[in-house]
């Protein structure tokens, strides 16, 4: 194995126990405010790692994760989850998509962990508004081109933003 190779499984092992720890980290301190600067933290982290590697990657397409389009579906909204997003006026959205906009940064995050920071810290969340909307906006934020994505938006884990370079 090339040093090429075994840094880049080094970078892909670290990405994996950083996404673990995020993950673990959303579920366990929802409520605590210093658990928001830790997730932050550790999605920058991810951000930087995955930009280290798109760089090798660049070099060695070879070494590039083969496209792996997740089996989960994306779930179906409820009917009162259906009823808070039409109650949302287009003055709401525009603020919803305004604050998304300023978690966002000039290096790749997680889309989940842009989404996740807006949950537990903007006073727009509303607890009957899914997590799939705001990732939506996000979505639609990248096709207006305000934000770069890479992955697949579709998928909050799979996709990642930064702030679109003009």
């Amino acid at each position: 194995m090339s040093s090429i190779e075994s840094l880049n499984q080094l970078l892909s092992q670290a990405v994996e126990n950083l996404e673990l720890a995020l993950e673990e980290t959303m579920e366990l301190k929802r409520n605590e405010k210093n658990s928001s600067i830790q997730i932050g933290k550790l999605g920058r982290s991810i951000g930087l790692i995955r930009e280290f590697q798109s760089l090798i990657f660049k070099q060695h397409p070879e070494l590039a994760p083969k496209s792996v389009v997740p089996d989960e579906e994306i779930p179906e909204l409820n009917q009162e989850q259906k009823q808070a997003i039409a109650s949302l006026t287009p003055e709401d959205i525009k603020r919803i998509d305004e604050e998304l906009m300023s978690f966002a940064t000039n290096r790749f995050q997680k889309v989940a962990n842009i989404v996740g920071l807006f949950m537990l810290q903007s006073e727009r969340h509303e607890p009957s508004i899914p997590d799939v909307f705001y990732g939506e906006r996000i979505k639609i934020l990248a096709n207006a081109g305000l934000l770069e994505s890479q992955g697949n938006l579709k998928f909050m884990r799979y996709s990642e933003v930064r702030i679109a370079k003009t």
